[in-house]
């Protein structure tokens, strides 16, 4: 069931808009589990808008798992500044470096 709602969410998250983007990234992790990090990892790689990607990675940053940091770092050379700032602060905050 969690999976259900999981999904649902990561497709409203995909289509949604500033500020809801916000909004539902941060409901997807709080289910705190594995297919809350995919779905949040898929936003992040197929999000079309950078506020889509700046949600994920702002949701993202509350895990503590090193493929998330993998995940962040290709942000690192997003096309948007906004998205490009905010994974150089997600991964100073997961690993204590400097991007």
């Amino acid at each position: 069931m969690t999976d259900n709602l999981i999904s649902s969410l990561k497709a409203s998250l995909l289509n949604s808009h500033w500020p809801k983007c916000n909004q539902i990234a941060d409901e997807i992790a709080s289910y705190n589990n594995q297919d809350a990090i995919n779905a949040l990892i898929e936003a992040l790689n197929n999000g079309k808008r950078h506020h889509i990607r700046t949600a994920a990675i702002k949701a993202l940053v509350n895990f503590d798992n090193a493929d998330v940091v993998e995940q962040i770092k290709k942000c690192l050379n997003d096309p948007a500044y906004e998205t490009r700032m905010e994974a150089k602060n997600a991964l100073k905050i997961m690993t204590d470096h400097e991007y």
